[in-house]
């Protein structure tokens, strides 16, 4: 579970629509555009990514680190694990 100031960089992320890049705990990678948080049907609590033309759940227990790819004066990259 991570904690709430960790919770806050992805409310940033949300807020301004950030490109980032989410390293999981199973050495995956993904990219795309933090648009909101939501549950998925086991109720894990989630990320929204706007991947290309689709938007995928991604688990917030599964991301490692968070990297900021647009410029923003919050953060650059944040470790969660």
């Amino acid at each position: 579970m991570i904690s709430c100031q960790q919770y806050d960089y992805i409310e940033i992320a949300c807020t301004y629509k950030l490109r980032v890049q989410l390293f999981l705990k199973d050495a995956e990678v993904v990219e795309g555009v933090v648009v909101d948080t939501a549950y998925d049907q086991h109720r894990n609590e989630c990320v929204k990514l706007r991947m290309e033309t689709q938007e995928n759940l991604v688990i917030l227990d599964t991301v490692k680190r968070m990297r900021a790819l647009d410029e923003n004066p919050h953060f650059h990259e944040v470790e969660f694990a």
